[in-house]
Formats: structure tokens, C-alpha cells, sequence
């Protein structure tokens, strides 16, 4: 058994020999093909879209701890939870870099009074 991977680097399959490999758009390999950088950039990006959205319940209780008076946007344990959404939102708007990092930012206590 083999592999087809994919020319543009976006995928394999497994193929039993050599024979079924496209020619014209796969290639054949023996192992496993390591994930490209495109591809673990989507994983990472991914990864910080669904930590973005796991926050967005604590946001909502933040606003109304704050509309209730039992915290303030300006507290510091809100301004870190912010900057951390900022963060991840910040990786879902750039551009691959050069060096993909190995872990999301670190997610912060929820804050106080919320």
C-alpha cells in the first residue's frame, strides 16, 4: 500500500499500488506524507476560530456583569479575557507565517463577578 498526494501539497489518499495515482494531478509515495504548512496553518487557524467561539458565552456574561455593576470593562481580569479574543482574532486575519506556532494563546481565568 501506498499514497496519491496531491500536487498542490492539499491532501492524500490511500491507494493500492502505484497504478492508481492520477499522474496528471497526484503523486506516489511510500509513506505517509508529513501535513504541509498550508495545511497546518488551517488547522491552527481552526483551532482559534472554535477557542474564539467557545468564548463568546463569556463575553455575553461579562456584559452583564458589567450592565449589573459586578464588574467593569476596565477591570483587569476583563481587559486580559478581551486581549485574549483579540489574539485569536488576530490569527484568523493574517497571513501564514513563516513559522506556524505550536500552541493558541494561553486562554485567562474567567473574570470575577461574571
Amino acid at each position: 500500500m501506498g499514497y496519491a498526494v496531491r500536487k498542490d501539497q492539499l491532501g492524500f489518499r490511500a491507494v493500492s499500488s502505484q497504478a492508481d495515482v492520477d499522474p496528471a494531478t497526484e503523486t506516489y509515495s511510500n509513506t505517509v506524507p508529513a501535513p504541509s504548512s498550508a495545511q497546518q496553518w488551517a488547522v491552527y487557524q481552526s483551532q482559534a476560530r472554535a477557542a474564539l467561539s467557545e468564548t463568546d458565552i463569556a463575553m455575553h456574561r461579562i456584559a452583564e456583569g458589567v450592565s449589573l455593576g459586578t464588574t467593569a470593562w476596565t477591570a483587569a481580569d476583563v481587559v486580559s479575557f478581551v486581549q485574549y479574543r483579540q489574539s485569536l482574532r488576530a490569527i484568523l486575519s493574517q497571513v501564514q507565517p513563516a513559522t506556524i506556532p505550536a500552541v493558541l494563546p494561553v486562554k485567562p481565568a474567567y473574570p470575577a463577578g461574571t
